[in-house]
């Protein structure tokens, strides 16, 4: 754009000012000669007043107004103030922006970071990170949506995790976490240092209800009975479609301690039944892997009907299985002990050292986060793990013999002594 400098002019006046001619493209400043640093820009749209001074440095021009709306008068006085504000070293970009960062509401804080966060790898967040937040903001912070992120005080944030505690104390402790962290963020990104000094979520210190680890799995006792419960469900003439792919997954995840979204959302093209593999090019830590099929998973696999992108299809709009909370629930009736899908993942483990598995190379067969342990992450191949293909299958050779052992009503001799030591 063209820019013409028209220079200076007497003391503004509403008829000096409207007398001025506006440019036909560009802008014209014209400076007044009484108040250095105060001006008018013209152009084809209109007149509007400014004021130009150096502050920390930096030339800085601020618009005050368009005419009409200020007189030469009360464009002055607002030239004066914020001249006067320079002088003292206050830069009005930077309040302006200080202003406005102060007014930034919880849900819009929770948007810009669930966009702009990256964790420490450098990595955006995940889907499902960001569909927590959500959950969390349009739930147990929905009354604080619109609220000033700098309005949120330690009383508010004391009282509301209290009484959210009451219902659950995981999900409360999730969600001020994550509250935690947007103000962090927020606070960190923006410039409201001075304006919030202290995250308010710090005087949950102390505070924060005990949330025990969860430890439920199939007893190794009743691994039998489990597996061949399974196996019924699986090959039961009646079943529906749902309920096959349910059960199919659930020996799935249990053969190979994935974890149930991994194993849900399989793709065929992430598999090699010829060749014995199957990848996660995406799992949980961003770890692609390649992992072996045992000859128990291989098998589950093979009996998949391919009608679908994924080995285990669902009627959601993800296209895969949601959830076999149904055959789950079956399965803690069968053996009287209340399971999750994730408890299948334990139970993997148990397996494992039933089966005489080292428990490094049990994580690696998890893709567990190996955290600490330089000499497996530096010298061990943990992307390719075919190499442990005999590992996988003595966890499943173990899986599938407490089945036949249960068939049989033989007992174990390895399991007794472990119940009588």
């Amino acid at each position: 754009m063209l820019t013409l400098f028209g220079g200076a002019m007497g003391k503004f006046t509403k008829k000096t000012i409207e007398g001025l001619p506006l440019p036909e493209t560009g802008q014209t400043l014209v400076w007044d000669s009484e108040l250095k640093g105060f001006g008018v820009r013209l152009t084809p749209k209109g007149i509007s007043y400014f004021v130009q001074g150096r502050v920390n440095g930096h030339t800085r021009r601020i618009t005050i107004g368009k005419h009409g709306v200020f007189t030469p008068h009360t464009a002055r006085d607002e030239a004066k103030e914020l001249l006067r504000s320079m002088a003292k070293g206050i830069d009005p970009v930077v309040e302006k922006k200080r202003n406005k960062d102060a007014q930034i509401s919880l849900k819009k804080a929770a948007i810009v970071y669930m966009k702009n966060k990256k964790t420490r790898e450098g990595y955006p967040l995940k889907e499902s990170t960001k569909k927590d937040i959500s959950k969390h903001i349009n739930g147990i912070f929905s009354q604080w949506q619109d609220l000033p992120v700098t309005t949120i005080t330690e009383d508010m944030v004391l009282k509301l995790y209290r009484k959210s505690a009451k219902k659950s104390i995981a999900q409360t402790n999730q969600a001020f976490r994550i509250l935690r962290a947007i103000f962090n963020w927020t606070r960190d990104k923006s410039m409201m240092r001075e304006s919030m000094p202290k995250n308010p979520v710090n005087v949950l210190k102390g505070e924060w209800g005990h949330v025990p680890a969860r430890t439920d799995k199939i007893p190794a006792s009743k691994f039998g009975l489990a597996w061949n419960f399974i196996n019924e469900l699986r090959l039961y003439p009646g079943q529906t479609i749902a309920g096959r792919t349910g059960s199919d997954l659930c020996a799935f995840l249990l053969v190979t301690g994935a974890r149930f979204t991994e194993g849900a959302s399989l793709l065929w093209e992430n598999v090699n039944l010829d060749e014995g593999y199957w990848r996660l090019p995406n799992p949980k830590n961003r770890h692609p892997v390649t992992f072996p099929l045992s000859s128990t998973a291989k098998e589950i696999i093979e009996g998949r009907p391919r009608t679908s992108p994924f080995v285990f299809p669902g009627i959601g709009k993800k296209g895969y299985i949601g959830d076999i909370r149904n055959t789950m629930r079956k399965l803690s009736s069968k053996i009287n002990e209340k399971l999750t899908p994730h408890d299948l993942r334990r139970s993997f483990v148990l397996a494992a050292g039933q089966a005489g598995i080292e428990f490094v190379r049990c994580k690696l067969l998890m893709n567990h986060k190996l955290s600490g342990d330089v000499t497996v992450s530096h010298y061990m191949e943990t992307s390719d793990l075919r190499w442990l293909a005999d590992d996988s299958e003595k966890v499943a050779h173990w899986i599938t013999r407490q089945g036949y052992l249960e068939e049989n009503k033989v007992v174990d001799i390895n399991i007794l002594r472990q119940q009588s030591s």
